[in-house]
C-alpha cells in the first residue's frame, strides 16, 4: 500500500493520546491527521500540537 490512510482521533484524553502516539510511532499505513477534543486547554491537544498534529476543539 503506497498511500497512507488519514486518521482523526476524537477524544484527547488518555486513551486518545495513547492511540495518537501509537499511530505516530508504529504505523506505516496510517497518517495521524487531526486530534479532536472539547477542551482547548487539554493536555492531549497540547501534546498533539507539540508533536506536529493538527488539533481542534470546535468539532469536525
Amino acid at each position: 500500500m503506497s498511500n497512507k490512510l488519514n486518521v482523526a482521533i476524537i477524544g484527547s484524553g488518555n486513551i486518545g493520546t495513547d492511540l495518537m502516539i501509537k499511530v505516530l510511532r508504529t504505523s506505516s499505513n496510517l497518517k495521524m491527521s487531526v486530534m479532536v477534543g472539547i477542551d482547548p486547554q487539554s493536555d492531549g491537544l497540547a501534546r498533539a500540537q507539540r508533536m506536529g498534529v493538527a488539533t481542534t476543539h470546535e468539532g469536525v
